[in-house]
């Protein structure tokens, strides 16, 4: 009897630590938005060069015009096409040819991982897309005539703020880029700032850019194993 105890206990326990383990992503709804406190006038912010994003989003719908911010950069718009399921990001900045890269997701899980980047070497700005389970690549390269270093400080990065319904895993911001078909996002340690949605709006990259909802409100729910 006591060895059986023993045992419900310790099954008790382990049910506990897997369920406080378990991934959140953050809910956004229409109207819903968040910003980070403004970036500092630091050294790498104050003088951007590369710039690579990764996320992961799940249960997605097409939104019902071109106000579907999923996450503000000072320099790029992350959102979806109108009235279609195309994950699109502007370029706000390297003008006078400020474009865009984007790509299709008819067809695909619900559920995907994407790594945005602008390389400063070679003047492209790219998108990658996977499937949650590493496979179904896509990628989309936009090449431009010149870029020049940008100014982050004082700006703030922010998610939500238009009509989309997603979930968004987690935001990763690096100062660093890869090369085109490496290993999808998989690892927490965006330098230039990392939310992980974990039921909170807490930067865990060590920069203090936590976010605060600025209009409307916002839930969590599980993310899928």
């Amino acid at each position: 009897m006591v060895r059986s105890v023993g045992v419900l206990i310790s099954v008790f326990l382990l049910g506990a630590g897997m369920r406080a383990e378990e991934r959140q992503s953050l809910v956004l709804t229409p109207g819903a938005a968040a910003q980070s406190r403004p970036v500092p006038n630091t050294v790498p912010y104050k003088a951007m060069k590369d710039l690579r994003v990764e996320i992961r989003l799940h249960d997605y719908t097409a939104p019902p015009d071109w106000n579907s911010w999923i996450i503000s950069l000072p320099d790029f718009a992350i959102r979806f096409v109108q009235a279609e399921l195309q994950l699109h990001v502007s370029d706000l900045v390297d003008l006078p040819e400020s474009k865009m890269v984007a790509l299709e997701l008819k067809g695909r899980k619900k559920d995907i991982l994407a790594r945005f980047q602008r390389n400063f070497s070679n003047k492209t700005i790219t998108l990658e897309i996977w499937d949650i389970d590493g496979t179904n690549y896509s990628v989309a390269t936009t090449q431009m005539t010149g870029m020049s270093p940008t100014n982050w400080a004082g700006k703030n990065i922010g998610v939500g703020g238009g009509t989309m319904r997603t979930r968004l895993a987690y935001l990763r911001l690096y100062s660093t880029v890869v090369p085109l078909k490496s290993s999808p996002p998989a690892h927490a340690d965006g330098d230039l700032g990392d939310w992980e949605f974990d039921g909170t709006f807490g930067d865990k990259s060590g920069r203090g850019l936590d976010m605060k909802v600025s209009d409307g409100r916002f839930g969590f729910s599980a993310t899928p194993s």
